[in-house]
């Protein structure tokens, strides 16, 4: 399958999550925001680069061709 098609079915399957999907998200991700969201707030969170932060991703995922454990510890 083209990487194309993967990202159009991968569209197609998050696109019916959301509208058919009861599920909510874990209360981890809710700590996770206030933390971020207070952060920001008191100005001691930066705004990154939108290309550092891609780049950040990259190194902390698959995309660089090599196996990395992910920032929560759980793939």
């Amino acid at each position: 399958m083209t990487t194309t098609k993967k990202i159009s079915v991968m569209e197609t399957i998050f696109n019916d999550l959301c509208q058919h999907s009861l599920l909510e998200s874990p209360d981890w991700h809710k700590t996770v925001l206030k933390s971020r969201e207070q952060l920001h707030a008191e100005g001691n969170q930066v705004p990154l680069d939108w290309e550092e932060a891609k780049q950040q991703i990259r190194n902390t995922t698959m995309c660089q061709g090599s196996y990395r454990k992910s920032p929560m510890g759980k793939r």
